[in-house]
């Protein structure tokens, strides 16, 4: 009898330790995902066929927009992806989401080869979560995992 006792004890605590290893397996995977879920898809090099300038690499925090000229200097004839935001931490860039999307026109620009625009990226949807720090606008080429950006700081006021 005593040896049926602890079989059933020995069984029970391989159980427990067996969902004590699952639950950890599953919180290392949602913090993994979560991790991941940040991580700007836009990596390696930029394409070549676009210029992407500004006024200054280095801006207040509180700036509200940024003018951004685009020059299409290939011979790319396809539309661009609305810029987006990123934030760059330990190495790695990361879509930074907007708070406020009021406002919110076509997804789509479009610059004919060997022409420039001109397009003003607005930062006042992502204000709540802006910090000083090194910034992109991301544009992508729409449809392909192709992009250019202009990299830029924003920095606490003196």
């Amino acid at each position: 009898m005593k040896m049926l006792a602890t079989d059933h004890s020995r069984s029970r605590k391989r159980q427990l330790l067996l969902l004590l290893i699952f639950v950890l397996c599953a919180a290392a995977l949602l913090l993994w995902l979560h991790h991941r879920a940040g991580l700007s898809p836009y990596a390696g090099q930029p394409s070549g066929q676009f210029l992407c300038t500004a006024d200054a690499d280095r801006y207040p925090l509180d700036t509200d927009q940024i003018t951004l000229r685009v020059s299409n200097v290939g011979d790319y004839e396809g539309e661009l992806d609305k810029p987006r935001l990123e934030v760059q931490k330990n190495g790695a860039w990361y879509f930074v989401p907007p708070t406020d999307q009021t406002g919110e026109t076509a997804n789509l620009l479009y610059v004919s080869p060997g022409t420039s625009a001109a397009f003003d990226f607005s930062l006042t949807p992502y204000r709540a979560k802006l910090a000083p720090g090194q910034y992109r606008a991301v544009f992508g080429l729409h449809g392909s995992r192709e992009f250019f950006s202009w990299e830029f700081w924003l920095e606490a006021p003196a």
